[in-house]
């Protein structure tokens, strides 16, 4: 597995303080941990990509030029630490995904009308015709603006919400993943640590109740980790976190994805 630290804040607005020593305390964690619940002990190089988060086209830049030449003709699985959200818009640009779903799981759907945040990261994506609609699932919303209702209607987009879950459960929901990942080769799949409840992992910049717990979200990467073979970890702030509650929660994704 290549695990790539990318320490980019500069996309995460007003509350961006502590998110760039994300990468670093997860691969603490990450490395002190043992074998993962499958009884495997995942071998691992961990890179990183140098950011100037004063200013985020340089960010946006560095990620774009680097990541390619890191992942180009690897077999490796990879995982990408980010970071704030809005890094994806530069790490789905910069790869050559092919017939890939774009699995997200977050509790913000991030279509704001907006450039260059963690709000706005997957409307443009849309929108600057990198990924079709139709290849987007998002799972674990439950906090919308009216811009974003509004776009989700619009363009249909496959979601399911918190209540959704609830009512449905993981299992059937993780039925659900694995018939709409049928028809593609891979999933890319990017969660952002607040899509689990603040109970779970209290350390991220936007707070919202209701979420999975991290057991229900591990449980459905295990149902989906086939045919994920890269995945990205953003949103975590260890400057917010409890008993490192969260960067071991980060940590441990990892070491089940592998």
């Amino acid at each position: 597995m290549k695990i790539i630290q990318i320490p980019m804040n500069c996309g995460a607005l007003s509350k961006k303080k502590g998110i760039e020593k994300a990468p670093e305390e997860i691969v603490k964690d990450f490395e002190e941990m043992f074998l993962n619940e499958s009884f495997e002990e995942p071998k691992y190089e961990i890179r990183s990509i140098n950011i100037n988060n004063s200013n985020i086209d340089e960010a946006h830049e560095a990620i774009l030029s680097e990541l390619p030449k890191i992942v180009e003709n690897t077999s490796d699985k990879v995982c990408i630490l980010g970071g704030d959200h809005s890094l994806t818009y530069s790490t789905v640009k910069s790869q050559d995904l092919k017939n890939a779903l774009l699995l997200v799981f977050d509790a913000h759907p991030d279509l704001e009308n907006s450039r260059q945040s963690h709000e706005d990261y997957l409307r443009n994506l849309i929108e600057d015709r990198i990924v079709k609609e139709e290849d987007v699932c998002l799972v674990g919303l439950r906090s919308f603006s009216k811009n974003e209702a509004e776009f989700l209607r619009k363009h249909d987009l496959k979601y399911f919400d918190m209540k959704q879950v609830f009512e449905m459960g993981v299992k059937t929901l993780a039925d659900k993943l694995k018939e709409i990942s049928l028809k593609y080769d891979e999933i890319y799949l990017s969660i952002d640590i607040d899509v689990v409840d603040p109970a779970f992992a209290p350390g991220t910049g936007y707070i919202e109740p209701g979420g999975l717990t991290s057991r229900e979200l591990l449980y459905i990467l295990h149902r989906v980790k086939d045919k994920v073979r890269r995945f990205e970890i953003v949103e975590v702030n260890p400057e917010k976190d409890i008993n490192r509650m969260t960067t071991k929660l980060a940590a441990k994704i990892i070491w089940e994805l592998y």
